[in-house]
């Protein structure tokens, strides 16, 4: 078609020079509007993915945010155990912690409102559309359906979330308003590597998806 297009001035104009100003003007004006197609194009494609990559990137570091500000109180029959999500996967912690505590990582749990309401950012993320799938199916089993009434109680692990689960702090230890997650038992143990293998997945997200080192203030120290 260029060649077509540049030969054909020699036939509509009165001198050679005239046909070759002519041709010299389409050929250019042409390879112009290629320029400008690929550029659309190109911009249409990489454009919007980096733009769906940014907002990916915004939604994860909102949620290691929010997981390094969460920390769990478990009460049992003596005391009770506290853990914080930004120490989770401290080798100390996991070789130390549940020594004078025997057995205390099988134990099943039982949780309240405040689990749902305590943690209402992190579900309020996990509903983001931009959240990453695979981050989204590793919160998909902490996340709350339902939660089924346990009158036993038994020899369990209560749950609690500071500041919002009924009872925490105070002298009421009674299992009231509370329930198994999901109409599932899940033991402490569980319930660790479950949010371990969230942020796991979570910072390999970033380092994969960075073009530079990642190294954030997220472990605590």
């Amino acid at each position: 078609m260029i060649l077509l297009s540049a030969t054909l001035p020699f036939f509509l104009t009165a001198t050679v020079h005239e046909s070759l100003t002519v041709s010299s003007n389409i050929v250019s004006a042409l390879a112009s509007l290629i320029t400008l197609v690929i550029a659309v194009l190109l911009y249409s494609k990489y454009g919007v993915e980096k733009s769906v990559l940014d907002k990916q990137t915004e939604a994860v570091l909102r949620l290691l945010s929010e997981f390094k500000k969460t920390r769990f109180i478990f009460e049992y029959e003596d005391g009770m155990l506290q853990i914080r999500l930004d120490n989770l996967r401290d080798k100390s912690w996991k070789d130390f912690k549940f020594r004078p505590i025997k057995g205390i990582e099988n134990k099943n749990l039982r949780f309240d409102i405040g689990y749902v309401e305590g943690l209402k950012n992190i579900w309020d993320i996990a509903d983001d559309i931009f959240l990453p799938v695979d981050i989204v199916e590793k919160l998909n089993p902490l996340s709350t359906q339902v939660i089924i009434g346990d009158k036993e109680g038994g020899d369990t692990l209560r749950l609690e979330i500071p500041g919002y689960s009924v009872g925490f702090f105070t002298s009421e230890k009674e299992y009231k308003n509370v329930g198994i997650l999901n109409g599932k038992e899940m033991t402490l143990g569980e319930f660790i590597k479950l949010w371990d293998s969230v942020i796991t997945v979570s910072t390999k997200w970033l380092e994969t998806h960075s073009s530079i080192p990642v190294k954030l203030n997220f472990e605590r120290k």
